[in-house]
């Protein structure tokens, strides 16, 4: 298998996770939203976005560390899902496969990881030379399993054409205390997050089904 091929959907992936919720003004969220989509507000002139940084190991159906940047809650008709603005990994697989199949725009970057025995992470993400994120996650206090669908609308075509994926997820993980750091040169710093300062941290293991156009 080239760099550039990929396997064929369902993707069944599992590792190390660190999951981060976040508000983003409604007004930043649609400089970065197909205007063919609703953006869903969850508070006064916010919708639900976050983060997700997460390495995923052998006995997945690829090997490669990711990061999750949604934008927020959007509405395509009767379905509502997460919009992944941007999304970065260290595998050309995984871009290739993320393009052609969920129509997400995954790119290229680098990862430096510290994952420690006691539950404890730390992720920095770098691309291009610059500094994109980095979390420094404390261990979970407990951790219990924590099944969860993970529905996501992507878009084609200029966003002329509407596709849902609906991701099956179970974590073994807990809250923690987080610290988002976004660097103001950030590709997605002008989406104006506001992260939750206790995300989920564990170990996740999430199957991807191919997306349905809508």
């Amino acid at each position: 298998m080239t760099p550039d091929d990929h396997p064929p959907a369902p993707w069944r992936l599992g590792g190390p996770a660190v999951v981060v919720p976040a508000l983003v003004p409604i007004d930043r969220a649609l400089e970065v939203i197909p205007g063919s989509l609703q953006v869903v507000p969850v508070a006064p002139g916010h919708t639900l976005g976050g983060l997700i940084a997460v390495t995923y190991e052998p006995g997945s159906t690829l090997t490669y560390s990711e990061l999750v940047v949604s934008a927020g809650l959007v509405r395509s008709g009767r379905h509502v899902g997460g919009w992944i603005s941007h999304i970065w990994v260290d595998s050309q697989q995984s871009v290739t496969g993320g393009r052609s199949i969920w129509k997400l725009p995954k790119e290229l970057a680098e990862f430096d990881l510290d994952r420690r025995s006691d539950g404890s992470q730390r992720v920095t993400v770098r691309a291009g030379g610059t500094t994109l994120l980095r979390i420094p996650a404390a261990p979970p206090r407990a951790r219990v399993p924590l099944a969860s669908l993970v529905p996501m609308i992507s878009a084609s075509d200029g966003g002329a054409e509407h596709w849902f994926t609906l991701g099956r997820s179970v974590l073994r993980a807990g809250p923690a205390r987080v610290k988002v750091e976004i660097p103001e040169e950030s590709a997605f710093a002008a989406l104006g997050l506001t992260p939750a300062a206790v995300g989920t941290v564990g170990r996740a293991k999430l199957v991807m089904d191919e997306p349905r156009r809508m």
